[in-house]
């Protein structure tokens, strides 16, 4: 089986009130036809509907102070409690000790360990190769994990080729920054990212306009970042449903709350989804990974891929 990973910054599993979760409120069929009114599952226990299942994950990691995204994307792509290590929640850029926590297990390495193919599948702009160099351009923790562990960051080129997707979708940023680049509909973009998907073993997609759009705080905005985001899923899970015999698992998580409450400009301790798509149907998932937290994520990508603990560690 090939595992496709859509990592959704700053989405948690918000409160049953409109007034502040867009989620109940956005036109977001996809999510909807799945999870009904919320959009989403519920924060207290799993839902498992033939080859869809979904629970919600902790994201606080048992330390104390709101999750921040350092520290839990690193736990995503390598299983560690990034926080517990750090003793803290870090925010945004990995810090040394990161780094040498996603060089030692990230699962792009351990893939890779294991002979199996891997791809980032965002696209970055031409300047932020130069810049990560000089260090104006501080990379990312998935950025950072590509980069050591020797996956090929892709390019405007392989973007205008149809080869990656850029960070908002639509590529419409890019637009904003001068590069004359068409517009892509996020039906599209979910299109070529699930067939770049399908080409190998592992692939991540990363979307993070959810946390900046929750750090804003403004219910018009969210609810177009979540209908684009759900356009774009509801693409990408088409083609990979239409595979016979299925064998694309779509997985999408998050490193913390934040869009499913704008009653805060902050980060939220609210749990966050964990949602597989194309997983063992009746619920094995759950029974045979034990998902719990987001430290559970890589360790359900390895065995869905077949990869043995501690591959490539």
């Amino acid at each position: 089986m090939k595992v496709l990973l859509i990592f959704v910054d700053g989405m948690g599993i918000g409160p049953e009130d409109p007034s502040v979760n867009p989620f109940l409120t956005a036109g977001i069929p996809f999510l909807r036809g799945i999870f009904g009114r919320r959009g989403g599952p519920p924060a207290g226990a799993a839902v498992v509907s033939g080859e869809v299942a979904a629970v919600p994950l902790d994201a606080t990691l048992g330390v104390p102070g709101l999750p921040q995204s350092a520290t839990g994307q690193t736990t995503i792509l390598t299983g560690e409690n990034a926080a517990a290590l750090a003793g803290r929640h870090v925010n945004a850029h990995p810090t040394p000790e990161l780094v040498a926590v996603l060089e030692r297990s990230s699962i792009y390495r351990r893939v890779l360990a294991a002979g199996k193919s891997v791809t980032f599948i965002n696209a970055y702009r031409d300047e932020a190769f130069d810049m990560m160099k000089d260090g104006t351009y501080p990379a990312s923790v998935s950025t950072m994990a590509a980069l050591r562990a020797g996956v090929k960051l892709r390019t405007i080129k392989d973007l205008l080729e149809g080869q990656a997707v850029y960070h908002d979708v639509t590529s419409g940023i890019l637009r904003e920054h001068g590069y004359d680049v068409p517009e892509v509909s996020p039906e599209e973009a979910g299109i070529r990212a699930a067939r770049i998907a399908l080409a190998h073993d592992f692939s991540m997609f990363e979307f993070f306009l959810t946390d900046i759009t929750g750090h804003r705080g403004e219910m018009q905005r969210a609810r177009r970042v979540l209908e684009r985001l759900d356009a774009f899923l509801g693409a990408a899970l088409g083609v990979a449903a239409a595979r016979h015999p299925r064998d694309l698992c779509v997985i999408i998580t998050s490193d913390h709350g934040n869009i499913e409450d704008l009653s805060t400009p902050s980060h939220t301790c609210n749990p966050v989804p964990g949602m597989f798509f194309g997983a063992p149907p009746g619920g094995g998932l759950f029974r045979i990974f034990g998902l719990r937290s987001i430290c559970d994520i890589a360790g359900a990508v390895m065995r869905l891929l077949g990869v043995r603990e501690g591959a490539g560690v």
